[in-house]
């Protein structure tokens, strides 16, 4: 169900952004009487689709593991597909957004979806009574399998008992948290410092300008003198 989910969404996607790219550059001015002007390209609903759609492709990960082949080649479709639409039939946003805010909306939403994936595939691997084959036959629930493939592995088993460290987690925690913060102390930062750069820059101007004035009085002080001498010598 949840790849059919990711196949709709896909399809259904590209066809709503044709649709009303289509009708904005043929239907509208014909309807309207006025000429086409290209629409600005929505970089806010993009970036939600594309969250969306990731998500998407980690919850179907566990019951249909292919689509981790599948989902990288649908996302390269879609970006080919949008910059095919900006290309042809869209315009650059007239208010784009700071390369700051986007990275920062971007890490949040993509965080936040990451954690429901991540609690997705803890409930798959705890839920007993499934039905198992194979190898794992006997086992009653995937996290079993998971844990015995693990511990039988060299190199892994170190890295789960580290990993199950309720310490190393809220470590990785804060360290998102800080991370986070710290982004938006150094864009204020950032943002404090072009403010008073730009104020030192307008003062040099004014300075520049008031020169600029004074030479320019100067010169044409020298020019009635020079107009003044010439006057003399012709009488």
């Amino acid at each position: 169900m949840l790849f059919i989910f990711v196949g709709v969404e896909f399809v259904v996607d590209k066809f709503v952004s044709l649709g009303n790219t289509l009708a904005n550059r043929y239907a509208k001015p014909m309807v309207m009487g006025t000429p086409w002007v290209r629409e600005p390209f929505p970089t806010a609903q993009k970036v939600i689709n594309l969250i969306y759609f990731q998500a998407l492709l980690w919850l179907t990960a566990p019951y249909f593991p292919y689509v981790m082949v599948l989902g990288p080649l649908c996302l390269y479709t879609t970006f080919k597909f949008d910059e095919w639409l900006l290309k042809t039939m869209m315009a650059k946003p007239a208010d784009p957004w700071a390369a700051d805010d986007v990275g920062a909306f971007f890490f949040r939403i993509f965080f936040a979806t990451f954690s429901v994936a991540l609690a997705w595939y803890y409930l798959f691997l705890r839920v007993a009574d499934i039905h198992a084959c194979g190898p794992h036959q006997y086992v009653s629930t995937p996290w079993d399998a998971l844990e015995t493939y693990v511990n039988n592995t060299v190199g892994l088993t170190g890295l789960y008992r580290i990993l199950l460290n309720a310490l190393v987690l809220w470590v990785i925690i804060g360290l998102m948290i800080l991370r986070s913060s710290t982004s938006d102390s150094h864009k204020e930062i950032l943002q404090d410092y072009a403010d008073v750069r730009i104020g030192q820059l307008s003062q040099q101007s004014m300075l520049l300008d008031a020169k600029v004035r004074v030479q320019e009085r100067q010169l044409a002080a020298l020019r009635r003198q020079r107009g003044a001498l010439h006057g003399g010598k012709d009488k």
